[in-house]
């Protein structure tokens, strides 16, 4: 989570302190080309967060073993994904959400990123499940990850994304967390067409045989 943080903040670090979601008209289009979606995916391949990004691996959390075979295949498909072509990494990959937040670098204090493990996406009410889709193994239950738009990333229980509703709302800014899917639906589905890949069975046999050679994972925030 920490890297993934450090990536987007180095984005917006480039484009006058904004964030993927709150570019200029002009700039949008120079990072979207016409594909503008407001999901998980399509920021992550936006071709300067790609480069920040460099490699899958890091938006696996080692708390998370459910998205291993999925982020194995994304490692193999890495140099394919694109958003201005719409070809996107399979959500299933990715550990993590992100806050929409004020769109900036001006309030430290502010969410940026959370696990995949929230009940809801928006912190209005959200916590951290284990007994879901949405669970990850590696933490127990209320327990999860948030890092800020200061660079800080915390293991944390639910009480946690209370202090963070309770922050962005004295702000005044939006408590939605992007999920996998933008609002509303485009009208070919949900978020991007990933690359042709290998069906779930063979993710699973390229999984047991370390294909992509991840290391067995130890839990961390």
């Amino acid at each position: 989570m920490g890297q993934l943080t450090k990536a987007f903040i180095a984005f917006a670090t480039d484009n006058e302190g904004r964030m993927p979601w709150n570019l200029s008209p002009q700039d949008r289009e120079n990072h979207y080309g016409n594909n503008y979606l407001e999901c998980v995916p399509a920021f992550l391949h936006i071709p300067q967060m790609k480069d920040e990004i460099g490699t899958p691996k890091i938006l696996l959390s080692p708390c998370d073993p459910e998205a291993q075979a999925a982020n194995e295949i994304a490692q193999l498909n890495w140099k394919t994904y694109h958003t201005p072509l719409n070809r996107l990494i399979d959500c299933r990959a990715v550990s993590y959400r992100i806050a929409r937040g004020s769109g900036d670098t001006s309030h430290s204090e502010l969410a940026l990123i959370t696990t995949r493990n929230v009940s809801r996406y928006d912190l209005v009410g959200a916590e951290f499940v284990t007994d879901r889709y949405e669970g990850m193994a590696g933490y127990d239950d209320s327990r999860g990850g948030v890092s800020s738009m200061d660079g800080s990333v915390q293991g944390v229980d639910s009480q946690a994304l209370r202090d963070k509703e309770r922050i962005h709302k004295e702000l005044s800014v939006s408590t939605e967390i992007f999920g996998c899917c933008p609002k509303p639906l485009p009208a070919g589905g949900c978020c991007g067409r990933p690359p042709k890949e290998p069906s779930w069975p063979d993710t699973f046999q390229l999984n047991l045989a370390g294909a992509a050679g991840i290391a067995p994972m130890t839990c961390s925030a």
